[in-house]
């Protein structure tokens, strides 16, 4: 058999909902979100599996240039990968929204509202589209030696973090939703579902420090110029 006949003659397993571009391989990167989502995998379809699709802003390795669209992917399928999901989800939702999860304060007020949250990201507002985060890729061996991705997701410098109340409310806003299935529930626009509209790749550039505060001005009180208290 050719190539067009083994392609062609393959279409017809091919899986429409699987990852849309290549997928990431070790290094350090700044990249894009541009749209989260979840699927229910052709090869487990009693599992289910998050795609984050992403553009790449900054890349320490030549194999994800800048302005390349790459996927990132979290399976559940066995007990083992279900809990590390879990934990990578949770990872991406503390980066996003740049908080110290090690403080018990914070910790409490994540885990109160995570659960919501991890629904609102997966579902079709989409609200992290257009959000940009640090990203850490290694490679581990699994049980039977195959080489395995661990993504770890970071707060991006100078990026301005997500409020975890927001998108908690985004999740209260539309709680019927079903996530796996959208369908007329919710009119979003498409903008808001696939993704900015394409632009010109550029490195990424954190925002200049803010400008001095102007000095203070004395006020006359009726007997001596004085300046007010800060």
């Amino acid at each position: 058999m050719n190539q067009v006949d083994s392609f062609f003659g393959g279409l017809a397993n091919a899986d429409m909902n699987g990852a849309r571009y290549p997928f990431l391989t070790p290094g350090d990167y700044i990249v894009e979100i541009e749209r989260c989502r979840m699927i229910a995998p052709r090869k487990h379809p009693n599992s289910i599996a998050f795609i984050i699709e992403l553009t790449i802003v900054q890349s320490s390795n030549p194999a994800h240039e800048i302005g390349a669209k790459r996927s990132w992917y979290q399976g559940t399928e066995t007990t083992d990968k279900f809990a590390m999901t879990q934990g990578t989800i949770k990872s991406l939702i503390v980066a996003v929204c740049a908080l110290k999860y090690d403080d018990p304060a914070t910790k409490a007020a994540v885990d109160t509202v995570v659960g919501k949250i991890g629904k609102a990201i997966f579902g079709p507002i989409n609200p992290l589209c257009g959000h940009v985060i640090a990203l850490t890729c290694t490679s581990k061996p699994k049980r039977d030696g195959s080489p395995y991705t661990v993504h770890s997701p970071f707060a991006a410098p100078g990026v301005q973090p997500k409020d975890i109340m927001a998108l908690a409310a985004v999740y209260d806003s539309h709680p019927n939703v079903n996530v796996m299935n959208p369908g007329p529930q919710v009119t979003i626009p498409p903008v808001a579902v696939m993704g900015r509209p394409a632009a010109p790749p550029v490195a990424y550039q954190a925002p200049p420090p803010a400008a001095a505060p102007p000095p203070p001005t004395p006020v006359w009180n009726g007997t001596q110029w004085v300046f007010p208290p800060a």
